[in-house]
């Protein structure tokens, strides 16, 4: 689910079922082939395939053309949220007997905001149903499954400047068999496949075939076609058609061969050539394609889950920074306070009897004024409500006694309100400071403040002055 390059393609053309490697490091360019009723019937199909197909492969389907259905909707909306509810009761009202429809549809959105048309392509074929759920339980998991007809269109959008300007034919001329494929503004329409007698012949019928195709093309596009491309080996057939058309066709080989990553021709899959590019091959590619509506879920939510956990990650990080610049903080408190020991000692030493309980006190001294900060910081926290700090000073000159100078604004409705928020006020400080313990009503010195919240409440200013020792 990781790899970002397709390992295996599975091709279905005609009556059979192609498996090819695209591992870029698979020096030969192993091939499987297979009937597909056999495949579909086979009790026990893991036993049909050869030992490099077993195991887990994520897989690009190729289904032919006509597997695809198309319908296309007006609609008014452009949100996904309400288009693919949409499309999805279209589809199962109009094919009732196909229960896994809902699950194979992709769309396209053109016009412009309030007027778009919805062009809905979906998996019609029951054969494509049956293989998609061989597929799985072998492990080859199908998450695009796209057409010749898409391929073509993203590799002439990579390689032709105007074609998403233009009405376009594509000729793939593959010997016995051609694929007509037909776009409009970049967009593919319908295609065709012919079977062709050999020699001039057969090309007169392609002629025939091409003309009476146009018409229809016509009737769809509203539009007359611009331009037409030939794929083959031989000039001789581009020649021809242009004689047969009255008009001019361009082979298309050496423009795509010098504009784009072309896979080398696969002559057991002849159909493919041309249309598979490199680009194919790498997962997420924008070549129009079908997955499972379940597995389309799961990859949308792909991109999400990994930004959880690169959030996570940078969320950890910063967690376990924070608990590295703590730990490095009180390290330094416990070595600070190892160094006044130690100075105490040393000190100790060096001085006379009566000179060591004057050291031991100023060590001690140290450490008290240390607490006696901390328990500073954190006083506001502990005020009632009604009390709002308006200024604190500590003056803790180390030559003198430590002072507290304390400022708060207190809201009561009358005397009595504000004689029961001083008692909890008092209270507060005795609990955090032993010289507070003897604080009376009469140490604080009271008056009315001149700010006021303007609801019906009395706005007084505390002041009081408290020494630490």
């Amino acid at each position: 689910m990781f790899s970002k390059h397709y390992k295996t393609i599975i091709a279905v053309h005609g009556d059979d079922v192609y498996w090819l490697s695209a591992d870029p490091g698979d020096q030969d360019c192993r091939f499987f082939q297979i009937p597909l009723e056999q495949l579909l019937n086979d009790e026990n199909p893991l036993t049909l395939l050869p030992d490099w197909l077993k195991g887990t492969h994520k897989a690009l389907c190729i289904f032919p053309d006509h597997w695809f259905g198309s319908q296309s909707f007006p609609f008014q909306s452009g949100k996904a949220s309400l288009i693919e509810p949409f499309l999805e009761r279209k589809l199962v009202s109009a094919h009732p007997g196909q229960k896994s429809i809902r699950q194979f549809f992709n769309y396209r959105r053109t016009g412009e905001s309030g007027r778009w048309n919805l062009s809905v392509f979906y998996l019609q074929e029951d054969k494509s149903f049956q293989l998609y759920n061989i597929l799985k339980k072998l492990n080859h998991s199908p998450q695009q499954i796209t057409a010749p007809a898409f391929l073509w269109e993203e590799a002439l959008g990579q390689s032709v400047e105007d074609f998403g300007r233009l009405g376009t034919l594509v000729v793939h001329h593959t010997g016995r068999e051609c694929q007509l494929y037909f776009y409009h503004l970049g967009l593919y329409q319908f295609s065709r496949s012919i079977m062709l007698a050999d020699g001039d012949e057969g090309l007169e019928a392609l002629g025939y075939e091409i003309n009476q195709s146009l018409y229809m093309f016509s009737q769809r596009a509203k539009n007359d076609l611009d331009r037409i491309y030939i794929y083959c080996d031989s000039d001789q057939c581009r020649e021809k058609l242009c004689e047969l058309l009255d008009r001019e066709v361009i082979n298309l080989k050496p423009l795509m061969a010098s504009k784009s990553s072309e896979i080398p021709d696969l002559p057991r899959v002849a159909i493919l050539n041309g249309c598979l590019r490199g680009t194919h091959l790498r997962a997420g590619s924008r070549f129009f394609n079908i997955m499972h509506r379940e597995l389309k879920r799961v990859l949308e939510w792909w991109p999400v889950q990994w930004a959880g956990v690169a959030i996570g990650l940078v969320l950890t990080m910063a967690l376990i920074g924070e608990h590295l610049v703590l730990r490095n903080m009180h390290n330094s408190a416990e070595a600070e306070y190892y160094n006044l020991q130690q100075g105490a000692i040393s000190a100790s030493s060096s001085m006379g009897l009566s000179e060591y309980p004057y050291t031991l006190d100023s060590v001690l001294n140290k450490a008290r004024r240390s607490i006696m900060v901390d328990k500073v910081h954190r006083l506001p926290g502990e005020f009632p409500k009604q009390v709002k700090l308006k200024m604190l000073k500590l003056a803790a000159d180390p030559e003198s006694t430590p002072t507290l100078n304390l400022t708060v604004l207190v809201e009561a409705r009358n005397a009595e309100a504000l004689q029961g928020i001083l008692q909890q006020f008092m209270a507060i400080l005795k609990k955090q400071f032993e010289e507070a313990r003897n604080l009376t009503l009469s140490d604080f010195n009271i008056g009315l403040s001149e700010t006021g919240s303007g609801r019906r409440l009395n706005h007084y200013q505390i002041d009081f002055t408290l020494e630490l020792t």
